[in-house]
């Protein structure tokens, strides 16, 4: 796990809020992804990204960390949809306590997209089981 610059670690805002932003980020990205992409003979033309199975894994990790950070709390789960799509009118308290509560599972399963897309499957397949 990547290691926090500022003293608090995982329990600072800072830490969280980027944390969230990250996995928030990737998460919205990987969501717009086509499972089809069209081939193109051209080798100057940029690579076109397609939806994987490791994405679609991230994905569905993502989501089932959220429910898990949330499940007591079922209207921060809007608070959470609005914060992922950008939606800048969100009560800052309730946005507060949706990012501090998402980022700590966020952390703990490891879903930082610069470590998730590194992590070997067969690592995270067995990482999964712990949470199942």
């Amino acid at each position: 796990m990547r290691k926090s610059s500022s003293p608090g670690g995982i329990r600072s805002f800072s830490f969280q809020k980027a944390l969230f932003e990250q996995v928030a980020q990737s998460y919205v990205e990987t969501k717009n992804l086509s499972p089809v992409t069209a081939s193109n003979p051209d080798i100057d033309a940029p690579l076109s990204k397609k939806l994987s199975f490791i994405a679609v894994d991230f994905l569905v990790d993502v989501e089932r960390a959220t429910e898990q950070a949330l499940k007591d709390f079922p209207d921060l789960q809007k608070t959470w949809f609005q914060l992922v799509n950008g939606d800048l009118n969100v009560d800052p308290k309730l946005a507060e306590i949706t990012i501090r509560l998402t980022a700590m599972v966020y952390h703990e399963r490891s879903l930082d997209p610069a470590l998730y897309f590194r992590t070997l499957r067969r690592g995270r397949a067995i990482q999964k089981e712990q949470f199942s």
